[in-house]
């Protein structure tokens, strides 16, 4: 297993993007062969010795994953040439999978560099990014802030709710004055879904994540805190908290 990580992080480390595609695409086989590992663990809480070996890896910097894709990142924001969409797309949901796998890679995203690093992708200032690519990094935003208050505080400290929430009105890739196809307005739609579904997510009470070990020293945020905070960008903020009330009390 350790020279199958070191192929694949020789890969993700190249400044070459065929290269680094190669990598992605030896990393979604070598990821793809857990998955009976993983069904296994959520069925019975058993931790096959495959994964377990590949967890204890994970906490070798030699062999870390989501340190390689922080190398990803950084060379596709300096790139001169275009990225293409897919190729990050696919670079989103493989890091989400081993954020779940190793939960502790979350630690990356608490170096203020690394947070405003990932923001960068959704800063654009054009409203042609593809949906699905947007989808995508919503999606991992939800996967870097899971269950860690500091990565959140740091996010927020970098404007991400204002971007994400900015997504809620950007047009589709192509506007509606010269497109009508459903297929836009589908994918549109997914997008808003997914931001709603994120800021579901962030607007969860807080207190019981104090007790994590990795939120020794951060603070927490009440609900109607963290709706001041997207008020000024999102005005239906108190109708969306009010519906979720109404759902909770349903339960």
């Amino acid at each position: 297993m350790e020279k199958d990580l070191e192929g694949i992080l020789d890969h993700l480390n190249s400044r070459i993007h065929q290269k680094i595609s190669r990598g992605l695409d030896s990393l979604e086989n070598f990821l793809k062969s857990f998955v009976p590992s993983i069904r296994k663990y959520h069925r019975s809480s058993f931790l096959d010795n495959k994964l377990a070996s590949l967890i204890a890896l994970q906490n070798n910097f030699q062999y870390n994953l989501a340190s390689g894709f922080m190398l990803v990142y950084s060379t596709f924001s300096k790139s001169s040439e275009k990225i293409d969409d897919y190729v990050l797309i696919k670079t989103n949901y493989l890091l989400s999978g081993i954020l779940l796998i190793h939960p502790e890679s979350r630690a990356l995203f608490g170096r203020g560099q690394s947070m405003a690093l990932m923001l960068s992708f959704l800063n654009s200032k054009s409203s042609a990014i593809l949906e699905d690519l947007s989808i995508s990094f919503v999606s991992l935003f939800i996967h870097i802030l899971m269950k860690n208050l500091k990565n959140v505080r740091l996010f927020e400290a970098n404007n991400g709710c204002q971007l994400l929430i900015h997504h809620l009105s950007i047009l589709p890739a192509n506007s509606c004055e010269t497109s009508t196809k459903e297929s836009d307005t589908s994918r549109q739609r997914n997008l808003h879904f997914k931001v709603i579904e994120f800021l579901i997510f962030y607007l969860a009470d807080e207190t019981e994540l104090l007790d994590l070990p990795q939120n020794v020293g951060a603070h927490s945020m009440s609900v109607r805190e963290k709706a001041d905070l997207l008020r000024p960008q999102f005005p239906g903020i108190d109708d969306l908290i009010k519906n979720l009330s109404d759902l909770t009390s349903l339960r």
